[in-house]
């Protein structure tokens, strides 16, 4: 049985919301690619000596920069390429990408947790399910933000969010 590899960059694409949820998906295609600390600047090309491993090595490194740079453009939404097309290195684009949204994500995550402290059920339009279920959506979200949610708050949220309609239980 022949396995084929699924390709994780078609589906990958940044249109400038939700950027961790973005940062995640490019980290685990580039990860899989070895092409990761690369981009975060943890690995650097090496210094030339003459010897063909290093000569090597160099060219595996400018091979995985263009690898980079094909896919971090190729994901971008088209109003963000042109912001940063002026910078020439993935490594720069992706720094300015880092500085411009992960400030915003911070505001975005206080705001899902106010949302997390302040769901109501709707008795009227929802189910006890899908109530349930738009809760852990937004712990979810909240986790992809790295921000912790522990079960506790959920469950707070839970029921204090379920208001008159169901308070003999709570």
């Amino acid at each position: 049985m022949e396995v084929q590899r699924v390709d994780t960059i078609r589906s990958l694409k940044f249109d400038g919301k939700n950027f961790l949820a973005y940062k995640e998906g490019l980290k685990a295609a580039l990860r899989a690619r070895k092409c990761w600390k690369i981009m975060i600047r943890r690995e650097n090309k090496r210094e030339k000596d003459g010897t063909s491993a290093i000569k090597q090595k160099r060219k595996e490194y400018r091979n995985k920069v263009l690898l980079l740079n094909d896919i971090l453009t190729n994901t971008l939404d088209d109003g963000t390429r042109v912001r940063l097309a002026h910078l020439k290195r993935p490594q720069a684009k992706w720094a300015a990408l880092v500085d411009d949204f992960e400030k915003k994500s911070f505001a975005v995550g206080m705001f899902k947790r106010r949302e997390l402290l302040n769901v109501e059920f709707d008795p009227e339009n929802e189910l006890i399910r899908d109530y349930i279920h738009r809760v852990e959506a937004i712990r979810q979200e909240l986790t992809l933000m790295h921000e912790e949610v522990s079960d506790r708050e959920v469950i707070t949220a839970l029921l204090t969010g379920l208001g008159d309609t169901y308070e003999s239980m709570v």
